[in-house]
């Protein structure tokens, strides 16, 4: 969940005001209810179902139930690793630039 914090912090630096920044960061609180956690993502429709089976909260809920059930968690991990990590560089990066640019003016 690093990642995220970096993301926040980008979002913040390209808002002008903490109300924007706060407003902006709250989509971001629906991703759970929108993935695996709550029901099979099997029995919603098809966009939904799309949606669910391609954000990065669907496979890191997949993991952390597969290791406390001891059930398979296949390649959930892997794909959990993916998402976070391309996110944090994306955030990082996004974010280191734009504070030097803030900093500069």
């Amino acid at each position: 969940m690093f990642s995220l914090n970096w993301l926040f912090v980008a979002i913040g630096l390209l808002t002008k005001s903490v109300e924007t920044a706060n407003a902006a960061t709250f989509p971001m609180l629906f991703l759970p209810y929108v993935s695996s956690s709550f029901i099979p993502t099997e029995t919603m429709p098809s966009w939904l179902h799309a949606l669910a089976e391609n954000q990065p909260m669907t496979p890191l809920i997949e993991t952390v139930r597969g290791l406390l059930l001891g059930t398979p968690i296949d390649n959930n991990l892997w794909l959990t690793l993916a998402w976070f990590g391309g996110l944090f560089i994306i955030s990082f990066v996004l974010a280191t630039l734009l504070f030097k640019k803030r900093k500069q003016n």
